[in-house]
């Protein structure tokens, strides 16, 4: 017994040296990187009966699909059974990884689903509010060294917010500078998610915690934590620490899926359609520099040119902000408020 307590310590001595020496491990790329086509890998199994083996397989890939779908919606709702039908409209294409047949025909299959397709889906049936396709910044700390935590755990938060509609993006910089670098980009949000592990008697705490950042006024809209706790064992540890991120991680998920989703219904309620109307241009280039600019306000949308006229230039578009703010805006870029009539702001250079 005294043997096997010593093993055991010694490998924890081993284990937290390595976790100390390589903590806080950033995980970003050297240049904006896209996630694309998350797969999910699901499982179906259904009866063989009267050895008809063509039918089983079907029904058992049907419900393979829908084990997909469903441990998708499993980030963001409580309760997603049944919640979408037709879920081969929001498979793109699968692949067969295991298939076995006893009594019962099992399957396991790799599936990339149709993202951006499923999030209209909830939001249309008002499930979910849902974005359209703007980017969120994502910065992942984690223990490094001998323990990698990154393909356990990055997928879960890039999964999250593809179903709400958004696009995770992620970027080589330091913490420091993730607020400015997306306020300089357009990027709305940040989150930032962050995994600690520390020696307790007989074993590790672990603790999780994940914040969303309004990136304009630098405001926290939501920040959650998950702790848990694993005993040293003889053989397993790394496998266990690994699968106790991996489940706070999921955990935090459904407690910041609310705040998101109230988020971004605000977000709907605040798009105000805007009418620019410019007096004092004197040059076709002119229009095209100032169309320029408008666009680059943040929080305007499909702004366009509607009319051309001798008196003023009207440009159209949406603002997703309160009006003060696009007010404010328009002067930091060096122009003049003549009056405001409802969503119609008249201005000059």
């Amino acid at each position: 017994m005294k043997i096997l307590n010593t093993f055991i310590k010694i490998n924890l001595i081993f284990i937290l040296f390595w976790i100390n020496l390589g903590f806080c491990q950033q995980v970003l790329w050297n240049s904006e990187t896209y996630s694309t086509g998350q797969v999910i890998v699901a499982e179906g199994k259904a009866p063989i009966v009267k050895g008809n083996i063509r039918s089983a397989y079907e029904q058992a890939l049907n419900k393979a699909m829908e084990d997909a779908i469903t441990k998708a919606l499993c980030l963001v709702l409580p309760k997603p059974n049944k919640l979408i039908k037709n879920t081969q409209d929001f498979i793109i294409s699968y692949s067969i990884l295991q298939q076995n047949y006893t009594d019962y025909c099992y399957l396991q299959i790799e599936v990339k689903i149709d993202w951006e397709r499923l999030a209209r889906a909830l939001n249309t049936k008002g499930i979910l509010s849902t974005g359209g396709g703007e980017k969120v910044l994502l910065f992942l700390k984690l223990p490094s060294a001998d323990i990698d935590f990154q393909p356990q755990i990055l997928p879960i938060w890039e999964r999250f917010f593809l179903i709400f509609g958004l696009r995770p993006v992620s970027v080589q910089i330091r913490e420091d500078e993730l607020l400015d670098y997306a306020f300089k980009s357009g990027i709305p949000l940040v989150f930032a998610f962050s995994l600690k592990i520390n020696p307790v008697p007989k074993g590790w705490q672990l603790m999780a915690k994940g914040r969303l950042i309004e990136t304009t006024h630098q405001k926290i809209i939501a920040m959650a934590i998950e702790k848990s706790s694993i005993m040293a064992q003889e053989t397993g540890t790394i496998e266990a620490l690994v699968k106790s991120g991996q489940n706070l991680a999921s955990g935090l998920t459904l407690k910041l899926a609310t705040h998101l989703h109230l988020w971004l219904k605000k977000q709907k309620q605040n798009i105000h359609k805007v009418s620019l109307r410019v007096s004092d241009i004197h040059t076709y280039s002119e229009v095209f520099i100032f169309l320029k600019t408008f666009r680059e306000i943040r929080g305007m949308k499909y702004l366009c040119l509607r009319e051309i006229s001798a008196k003023e230039v009207a440009y159209e578009g949406y603002y997703s902000n309160p009006i003060p703010y696009l007010l404010n805006e328009l002067t930091a870029y060096g122009f003049s408020i003549d009056r405001v009539k409802g969503g119609r702001i008249f201005l000059h250079k």
